[in-house]
């Protein structure tokens, strides 16, 4: 299976990177491809943006991320701080919340010195640019949810989606709002707002092969057939 130049869609090379996945096919949709083999680019996309104290990657971390490679990013986050802490401390066995606190506070100063906006709290605009949304994904319908990042992109066909458990993008019949009641994990909110700025575009690099999981929330959308990719 190979990787076109242009791909919408990454499925993720590794449990951890559905963050870097998910942003490398919000931002191949905007017209960026990396010069490099796809899994060193999430490997690299999750070395920027995780929080150290679990393996996935943060908000804050993934809009710094895209900065990086010349694109504009936007955070709207809400619930309880530090991001996903209830979860992290029970499911990663990390306790030390005095540490995660500033490593939080660190990315949050990188924020500020890229110029990337945060918004503590506050719903995102009805109608948003492309961006990833925290979502939930199970193994299966009887295994516990964990986060899970998933890149929507708007369209004038409706919502693609590009789930990095799954093999394809998928057109979604639910609008914008109701993804975004829908989603989130626990009491948590995010929306990583995506932009072009300049970033650069080089050629494509072979696409990995996965085992199929799915989300909760792909479950409403419908595959795109090959033709339309």
């Amino acid at each position: 299976m190979t990787h076109r130049s242009g791909s919408k869609f990454w499925s993720q090379s590794f449990a951890f990177s559905c963050g870097p996945a998910a942003l490398g096919g919000v931002l191949c949709s905007l017209g960026w491809n990396p010069r490099q083999d796809r899994r060193l680019t999430e490997l690299e996309i999750w070395r920027e943006s995780t929080a150290v104290v679990c393996p996935g990657a943060h908000p804050f971390g993934l809009a710094l991320a895209a900065k990086h490679r010349g694109y504009d990013a936007e955070v709207f986050v809400s619930g309880p701080r530090p991001w996903l802490w209830a979860h992290i401390r029970s499911s990663h066995a990390f306790p030390r919340l005095r540490e995660y606190r500033m490593i939080e506070a660190a990315l949050s100063a990188q924020c500020v010195r890229q110029a990337i906006p945060v918004h503590p709290n506050a719903p995102p605009p009805g109608r948003p640019s492309a961006g990833l949304l925290l979502s939930a994904a199970s193994e299966d319908r009887s295994a516990a949810l964990d986060p899970h990042w998933i890149g929507l992109i708007p369209g004038p066909r409706g919502l693609l989606v590009l789930d990095p458990l799954r093999r394809a993008p998928r057109r979604s019949s639910l609008s914008w709002c109701e993804w975004w009641d829908a989603s989130g994990f626990g009491r948590t909110k995010s929306w990583v707002a995506i932009r072009p700025a300049s970033g650069p575009v080089t050629s494509g690099h072979p696409r990995p092969r996965h085992r199929t999981r799915s989300t909760e929330l792909s479950r409403a959308s419908q595959p795109i057939p090959a033709k339309e990719r």
